[in-house]
Formats: structure tokens, C-alpha cells, sequence
């Protein structure tokens, strides 16, 4: 029995190297946008995410509440951005949607999928 539970031990960390640890930074939107569907009000979010391979799951949350959740492919870039950066679009339906996010000094791009 204590050998099955070692090798199950062995396994769950096995399945937890394939992702990455949670990376976190507090971004500032400054219009009223949708991120997967839900409104983002304008305000300071801590935008979360973990990645595994080329994508990654974004979390949006606001005073420690999760407002919206989205998936996302990481995209390289052939230059670092600048500055942090959420860049916003139109969606389907002419509403405002937020489709980057950049992060300053790095190449990797964050682009949310919409469902």
C-alpha cells in the first residue's frame, strides 16, 4: 500500500511540472471592455495566468474577486513591448473586447480567445 501511494505521489508531481507557476501583474483598464463575454469595468485588475506549452489560462480579478476568466495563446513577438499594455478590439458584435495583453521588456504576447 505505501508503494502505491508513493508511486501516486510520483504521478500528481509529474502532471504539475507540465505547467508552469502562476505569474501575476496589477494592469490598469482604462475603458469599460469584455473579456471572454463578461464586462471588465474600468479599474485596477491583478491579471493572473498559468502557462503549459503555448497557452495559458488569464484570470481578471478585482479586490480579490474573480470578474473574468479567459483563455489565451502566447504569441512571440520580434520585439520586446515597451510598456505593460492591454490592447482592446472590436468583437463580433462592435462591442469593445480586450484581445492583448503585453507585458514590458517582454516578447511573449498573451492573445485572449473569445468564445
Amino acid at each position: 500500500m505505501k508503494r502505491l501511494a508513493a508511486l501516486a505521489l510520483v504521478f500528481s508531481a509529474a502532471g504539475l511540472a507540465a505547467a508552469e507557476p502562476t505569474k501575476s501583474v496589477t494592469l490598469k483598464v482604462l475603458d469599460d471592455t469584455s473579456v471572454n463575454g463578461k464586462v471588465v469595468s474600468a479599474g485596477d485588475y491583478k491579471v493572473s495566468w498559468t502557462e503549459a506549452n503555448s497557452e495559458a489560462q488569464v484570470t481578471f480579478a478585482k479586490n480579490g474577486k474573480v470578474v473574468a476568466e479567459a483563455h489565451a495563446k502566447i504569441e512571440e513577438r520580434n520585439a520586446a513591448s515597451d510598456s505593460d499594455a492591454l490592447v482592446s478590439g472590436k468583437d463580433s458584435s462592435g462591442a469593445s473586447a480586450l484581445l492583448e495583453i503585453r507585458l514590458k521588456g517582454k516578447k511573449s504576447v498573451l492573445v485572449l480567445s473569445h468564445s
